[in-house]
């Protein structure tokens, strides 16, 4: 049973995934779960890179789920490699199969253990279901739920699963702030768990595994290329000048775009046009990131920013999902679907989600809000042809998100 976490913390382009990959083929002595963001890499790199090992994905050919496939893979003992999604959702069945066949789980990229609670209910809701002492809270803060037998149950049918899974927790600050959490079995289940990522230390990961007693440990059974950050400086060429001086004075938060005007709304999508007009792009070049909420908002006549000629993208769905036009989100780690764009504007001061600070740190664990920023940004920017070696020009709009760059970008540590 693991109860540690081995960890390969290495910059983009070193080559982790490709050495892991060989890895495994050369140390077939035990089976191999493998976890990758995107479905076209579970579905066709893992499986193409190991001809000796031979991975195979689920799929629902013969079974009604990839879920349902998976456990019959699982309980084969076969290689086996499968998305984030499909990891973040396995059950009971599932785990028990993953330790009886001592797998070793290969994380590519960090999976999100802890996230805000975003199940549709509201503080009403939770107040109805205190009042009558539907759950109790746990000293850890997990939501134990008591009884199935209410008015109005089949409402909190999905919160009740929830809570029996143990995935709910409540902050210490208050009874209406939430977090959810995958369960722990998906790391103390696999024989090894060994994480592909980068700036991992001060990650929100390291934090909840900190909380969670899992030892973090380095991984040092491959080796990697030798990429300095010296060797990308000539790659990056910071522009727009004018427009940053134009928003010297805006945090550019998640707040400050909260209470925005539509008026400086249309300013940031002009912002965005302007500098792509500025450096005579087109749409096929250009990748912008703000809030998700006021890119496609569903509500009729809701804020927006959508700038002329460079819009969000809702045509044609790529083979990653992507409705690709010029918009990314800023969390964005593993899509290919953007290494053309040569132009990157970037709108937006980042911080962790109020909801998941605060939880780690009532528990007594830090967050450093700086490290996850930089290594958001620094997954963002590489969406883009820098990552196969190829010149960018980069706009930082906030001078907090630039600054962090900068400095991460000209430390030769």
């Amino acid at each position: 049973m693991a109860t540690k976490i081995e960890v390969l913390d290495k910059i983009m382009g070193s080559g982790k995934t490709t050495s892991i990959l060989n890895w495994c083929e050369t140390n077939p002595d035990t089976p191999y779960l493998y976890v990758t963001p995107l479905l076209s890499e579970s579905e066709d790199r893992v499986v193409e890179a190991c001809v000796e090992a031979k991975f195979i994905a689920p799929n629902t050919k013969e079974f009604s789920t990839k879920g349902e496939h998976l456990l019959d893979l699982l309980g084969s003992g076969v290689n086996i490699s499968i998305t984030h999604a499909l990891y973040s959702s396995l059950k009971e069945p599932h785990l028990n199969w993953i330790k009886a066949n001592k797998y070793t789980v290969i994380l590519d990229e960090e999976v999100s253990f802890i996230e805000p609670f975003n199940a549709g209910y509201t503080k009403d809701d939770f107040s109805y279901l205190r009042e009558l002492k539907q759950f109790d809270v746990l000293e850890d803060g997990k939501l134990v739920w008591l009884n199935d037998e209410i008015e109005g149950g089949a409402k909190y049918a999905k919160l009740a699963n929830m809570c029996r899974l143990g995935m709910v927790y409540q902050a210490k600050r208050s009874e209406d702030m939430f977090v959810t959490q995958l369960p722990m079995g998906l790391i103390h289940s696999a024989d090894r768990v060994i994480l592909l990522t980068y700036l991992f230390k001060g990650s929100i990961l390291s934090s909840f595994l900190q909380l969670k007693g899992i030892e973090v440990v380095d991984f040092t059974d491959v080796a990697v290329r030798d990429v300095t950050k010296k060797s990308l400086e000539s790659l990056v060429e910071f522009i727009g000048e004018k427009q940053i001086r134009d928003w010297a004075g805006e945090s550019m938060s998640s707040s400050w775009y909260a209470k925005a005007t539509p008026k400086e709304l249309t300013k940031i999508g002009n912002t965005i046009r302007n500098i792509a007009d500025a450096n005579q792009v087109t749409n096929a070049d250009l990748v912008w990131c703000v809030p998700g909420n006021l890119v496609n908002p569903t509500r009729k006549g809701a804020r927006k920013i959508s700038p002329r000629g460079f819009t969000a993208g809702t045509g044609e769905i790529n083979d990653e999902g992507i409705a690709q036009g010029c918009y990314l989100a800023c969390t964005a780690r593993a899509t290919n679907a953007y290494r053309d764009r040569s132009v990157i504007v970037h709108a937006f001061n980042r911080f962790p989600h109020v909801s998941v600070s605060s939880f780690l740190q009532d528990y007594g664990v830090e967050v450093d809000n700086n490290q996850f920023a930089l290594s958001e940004l620094v997954q963002f920017v590489w969406r883009t042809q820098i990552r196969d070696g190829k010149p960018i020009k980069l706009c930082i709009l906030s001078k907090r998100m630039r600054k962090l760059f900068q400095d991460w970008l000209y430390d030769t540590k």
